[in-house]
C-alpha cells in the first residue's frame, strides 16, 4: 500500500511538473520576425500580453496632460512585431546623410495590407499577404467586389480616429476630382469604367468594379497604390472647395502663397513637404520645406507594440542630412555620420574603403540587393522624338538594336559595379508567379557585344558619312547627335553608367551629350516630350503591375513614348495616334487585368514580354549589383545581409520600427 501511494505520489509529482513545464517551453517558442494579430501571436508563443508602455518622451507628455495614456491611443487590438534579435530600448536618433530624402519615401508607407518578406531579413519562408490597417478581406468569385474590414480604433498622429471616412474621402473628394487627379490610375478602371468605393459602415468599406479586377488585391499591398487609397479627412477637408466656403479658402490661399486650391491641397497632402499632415507612420515630419536636415519625430499614436506590449517605434526621431553628393554621403558614413543607410554611397565600389575604415567608424559593412529583378540602368528610346530625322532613326529597330549591340555590359559590370551584375534581360525574375521560360528565350537576343554588326546595321541605315571626329551624318551633313537624360547623381554606380555608355556609342559613330537632371525636371520633360533617350532604372519587373514601365499605359511609357501614352490614357483625344504593334500591347494588356486566373495573366505578360525584346523601345543594360549599407555596431533588430523585394516596401520588411540603439 505504501509502495502504491509512494508511486502514486511520484506519478502525480510528474504530471505537475509536466503541466508546468509545457507552458513554459510553448511559450518559448520563437516566431520569425514580422508582425502579427495580438490573439495570433498569444496562441503561436504561449505568451499574454497584459499591458502597455511607452517611451518616456510620451509617458513625460501623459503626465503633463498633453497626450492621453498609451492604453487610449492604441487600437483595441495592436499588431505584435516581433524583433529580429530582441526586445528593443527607447530613445536616440537615427543619423542618415544621403544626397536625396529617399528615406522620407521608404519610411513612410502603411497600407491596409501588408506584403511580408522573409528574405528580406535572411529568413527562410514564401512571401505573404498580411492585414496592417486592415485586419481582414472578402473577394468576390468573379474579382469584382472587395471588402475590406479595418482595424478598429487606429488613429491618425494627431489622435484623430481612421475610419471608413478617409477611404471615401480619397475616392470621392481626390480620385474623382479631375483638378487633383486628371488621369486615374489603371488600377482602379477596368473596360467599362472607374470603380467605386462604398462605405459599408465606421470599419468597412466595399471597393466595385463593373468588370472583373483580379489584381485590384494586390495593388492594396505594393507600392503602387501608396499613398492613395487614404487620406486624413479632417484635415484636408479644410483646403477643399467642397468642404470650405470660397470666401474663407481664398484667404488661406493668400496667406499660403497659392493661386488655385488644387496646389495649395496637394501640397498640404504631401507628406515629404507638410510636417502638419496627419499619418499613420511610426514616425513624422518635423521640419519645414528646404531644411538641410530634416528630422522626423515619433508617432505617439502608432498602431503596433512589440511581444512586452512597448508602444513602437523604439527610436525617437530621425535625422536625415541632405547632402550634395554621393562623395558627401561616403565621407559621412566613413565618419561615423550615418547610422543605418545605404542610399547612393556609391555602390559596390565604394566596398574596400567601408570595409578599410568600418572599426574606426565603429559601424559594420552591409550587402544590400533585391531578388525582383530590379534594373540599374535601362535605356527608354523615346519613339515619339520631335527633331523629325531623330524621329525617322528611333523608329527603325535596327537603330535600336545597333545601340544595344555597342554597349559592352560585362564591361559596364566590372569597372562599375565590380562585376557583381549581369546583362540585364527584359523579362520576369524566376521569384515571380509572372516568369515563364519563353520570356527568358525571346530576352537572351540583342544583349551581347557586337560593334562589327553595330556599324554594318548604322550603314544600312544609310548613316555611312563620318566628320573629322569619326562621328556619323545624316546624307544632309548634319551629325546624328542624341541627348541622353539621367536622374541619378554622377559618382553614383547608376549616375556613372550613362558616361559609360555614351563611350560605347561613340564608337560606333553616335554622338551622345549627356544631361544630369533632378527626378522633377526629368519627370516634367518627358511628360513634355522634351527629351531624346533617358538612362533610368527599372524597379522590377517582378510584378506586370506592380512595375509599369513596360506597358503601354504607364509612368515609365512616358519615357519612350509620351504621346502614345497620352493618346491611350484620354482615349485617342490626346497625343498622337500609335502603330498597330503599341495598340497590340495595349490590348494585352487589358486582357492581363481582366484574367482571372493567373495562369492567362502569366502566358499574356510572357506575350508582352516577347514584343518589347523583339521592338527593343527599352534597352535593359545590366542587374542592380547591391549596395554598400552602413549599419552602426550598437544599431540592433537588423540583419546584416538585406535582400528583399523592391517593389512591395523598399525598409519595410525589415520593421523598421523594431530597430533600436543600444545604450
Amino acid at each position: 500500500m505504501n509502495r502504491f501511494l509512494r508511486n502514486l505520489a511520484v506519478f502525480i509529482l510528474c504530471i505537475t511538473l509536466m503541466i508546468e513545464i509545457v507552458p513554459t517551453v510553448y511559450a518559448q517558442r520563437k516566431v520569425s520576425t514580422g508582425q502579427y494579430e495580438l490573439d495570433e501571436y498569444e496562441k503561436l508563443t504561449g505568451r499574454k500580453i497584459t499591458g502597455f508602455r511607452e517611451a518616456p518622451m510620451l509617458a513625460e507628455l501623459v503626465k503633463q496632460g498633453k497626450l492621453p495614456p498609451v492604453e487610449k491611443r492604441l487600437p483595441e487590438k495592436p499588431l505584435v512585431v516581433e524583433p529580429y534579435e530582441e526586445i528593443g530600448q527607447y530613445g536616440g536618433t537615427w543619423h542618415i546623410a544621403e544626397p536625396i530624402n529617399y528615406h522620407l519615401y521608404q519610411l513612410r508607407r502603411e497600407l491596409l495590407l501588408r506584403f511580408d518578406d522573409p528574405s528580406a531579413r535572411g529568413e527562410k519562408g514564401q512571401p505573404e499577404v498580411r492585414p496592417n490597417l486592415a485586419v481582414s478581406w472578402q473577394i468576390s468569385k468573379d474579382a469584382k467586389v472587395y471588402t475590406i474590414h479595418l482595424r478598429r480604433g487606429v488613429r491618425w498622429s494627431d489622435g484623430e480616429p481612421f475610419t471608413a471616412d478617409d477611404i471615401v474621402f480619397w475616392y470621392e473628394d481626390i480620385l474623382l476630382n479631375k483638378d487633383l487627379t486628371p488621369v486615374i490610375p489603371q488600377w482602379f478602371q477596368t473596360k467599362d469604367g472607374v470603380g467605386k468605393v462604398e462605405k459599408v459602415d465606421t470599419y468597412t468599406v466595399r471597393y466595385i468594379f463593373r468588370n472583373p479586377n483580379p489584381i485590384f488585391f494586390e495593388t492594396l499591398y505594393s507600392n503602387i497604390s501608396w499613398p492613395m487609397v487614404m487620406s486624413p479627412k479632417h484635415y484636408l477637408k479644410q483646403f477643399h472647395p467642397k468642404y470650405t466656403p470660397q470666401e474663407e479658402l481664398s484667404k488661406i490661399l493668400k496667406s499660403e502663397g497659392f493661386s488655385a486650391w488644387n496646389q495649395l491641397f496637394l501640397r498640404k497632402a504631401d507628406y515629404t513637404v507638410n510636417p502638419d499632415l496627419p499619418v499613420m507612420v511610426p514616425w513624422q515630419l518635423k521640419t519645414k520645406p528646404g531644411q538641410m536636415v530634416q528630422i522626423m519625430e515619433r508617432n505617439p499614436y502608432y498602431f503596433k507594440v512589440d511581444p512586452a506590449g512597448n508602444q513602437l517605434p523604439y527610436i525617437d526621431r530621425i535625422a536625415l542630412e541632405i547632402v550634395s553628393d554621393a562623395n558627401v554621403a561616403l565621407m559621412k558614413a566613413l565618419s561615423g555620420g550615418t547610422d543605418w543607410g545605404c542610399h547612393f554611397i556609391g555602390g559596390l565600389n565604394d566596398f574596400p574603403v567601408l570595409v578599410e575604415n568600418a572599426e574606426k567608424g565603429g559601424y559594420d559593412v552591409a550587402t544590400r540587393y533585391t531578388v525582383d529583378g530590379i534594373t540599374a540602368v535601362a535605356l527608354f528610346i523615346n519613339q515619339n522624338v520631335k527633331d523629325p530625322k531623330l524621329r525617322a532613326l528611333f523608329r527603325d529597330k535596327r537603330f535600336r538594336l545597333a545601340l544595344s549591340l555597342a554597349v559592352d555590359r560585362d564591361a559596364i559590370s566590372k569597372i562599375l559595379y565590380a562585376g557583381q551584375s549581369e546583362k540585364r534581360l527584359l523579362v520576369m525574375p524566376e521569384s515571380s508567379p509572372y516568369y515563364s521560360p519563353e520570356q527568358l528565350e525571346s530576352a537572351l537576343k540583342n544583349v551581347e557585344y557586337n560593334p562589327k554588326k553595330a556599324n554594318q546595321l548604322l550603314d544600312q541605315l544609310g548613316l555611312t558619312k563620318r566628320d573629322k571626329d569619326g562621328y556619323r551624318l545624316f546624307p544632309d551633313g548634319t551629325p546624328v547627335a542624341v541627348v541622353i537624360e539621367y536622374r541619378h547623381p554622377p559618382g553614383s554606380y547608376q549616375g556613372d553608367t550613362p558616361e559609360m555608355i555614351a563611350k560605347y556609342l561613340a564608337n560606333v559613330g553616335i554622338k551622345v551629350a549627356l544631361k544630369y537632371e533632378s527626378a522633377s525636371l526629368l519627370a516634367t520633360r518627358t511628360a513634355a516630350n522634351e527629351h531624346h533617350i533617358v538612362a533610368i532604372n527599372i524597379s522590377g519587373p517582378w510584378h506586370p503591375i506592380l512595375d509599369w514601365n513596360f506597358l503601354p499605359i504607364s509612368v515609365g511609357t512616358q519615357y519612350w513614348a509620351p504621346l502614345w501614352y497620352r493618346w491611350a490614357v484620354s482615349d485617342g483625344k490626346e497625343g498622337e495616334e500609335p502603330p498597330p504593334v503599341f495598340k497590340k500591347v495595349l490590348s494585352l494588356q487589358k486582357a492581363m487585368l481582366e484574367a482571372l486566373d493567373i495562369k492567362t495573366r502569366r502566358k499574356i505578360v510572357t506575350e508582352i514580354i516577347r514584343t518589347h525584346n523583339e521592338n527593343l523601345w527599352i534597352i535593359p543594360i545590366t542587374t542592380y549589383p547591391g549596395e554598400a549599407h552602413i549599419i552602426k555596431k550598437n544599431f540592433r533588430n537588423t540583419p546584416r545581409k538585406i535582400t528583399g523585394l523592391q517593389n512591395f516596401y523598399h525598409r519595410q520588411p525589415l520593421y523598421p520600427e523594431q530597430f533600436f540603439i543600444k545604450q
